[in-house]
């Protein structure tokens, strides 16, 4: 497991778990509250390529929570591109 600080060039700071899970496969999960109620969540991309964050709940299941802002995926791509697991894959 990796832990991620990343701070923008525009200041903003951005903290991140990754984990390389077995029988999985990469995991980079926000280390902060992305909306009210909900810190964590994964990342899902929409048809039209736009990232949105998404939770999990027991009777729901998995729901778009918000988009990403634009430091957000700044910050996201440079742990998926630099990150500990970058080149990971899924272990068997």
């Amino acid at each position: 497991m990796y832990r991620h600080k990343v701070v923008t060039n525009s200041g903003e700071t951005f903290e991140f778990t990754e984990r390389n899970i077995f029988d999985f496969g990469r995991v980079i999960n926000p280390d902060y509250t992305i909306a009210e109620g909900v810190k964590g969540g994964l990342i899902h991309r929409d048809d039209a390529g736009d990232l949105w964050w998404q939770d999990f709940k027991k009777n729901k299941g998995w729901f778009s929570v918000r988009k990403l802002s634009e430091g957000e995926v700044v910050a996201y791509n440079a742990v998926n591109v630099l990150g500990g697991f970058a080149h990971s894959g899924i272990r068997m």
